[in-house]
């Protein structure tokens, strides 16, 4: 969905980074991909961070809502979806000896 969200050709640069990010997620098959991909995302979230949360005023109806809210959403998105995106990596055996 956050590609559809972020169409083809992303108007700011916020939004073409999140959609090479969000790219990026098809490729990861190690732990350590998984990382630098998590590093990309934390460092594109404190890069725009006041970008995304950005609100605009209405002043006939009085109602304010997120003036860049496909992006927000993109990102919300794959916050959100964290916990439960990586569960099918391979994970590291631990082998004990007894």
């Amino acid at each position: 969905m956050c590609r559809i969200w972020l169409t083809a050709n992303p108007k700011h640069k916020s939004g073409f980074e999140l959609k090479q990010i969000a790219v990026k997620i098809h490729y990861i098959n190690t732990e350590y991909k998984k990382q630098l991909w998590l590093m990309e995302l934390i460092k594109w979230e404190e890069t725009y961070r006041d970008f995304i949360n950005q609100k605009s005023y209405n002043p006939e109806t009085g109602r304010y809502w997120y003036t860049h809210k496909m992006v927000k959403r993109s990102f919300m998105v794959i916050k959100k979806a964290l916990p439960n995106m990586f569960c099918k990596l391979p994970q590291k055996q631990l082998r004990l000896k007894v």
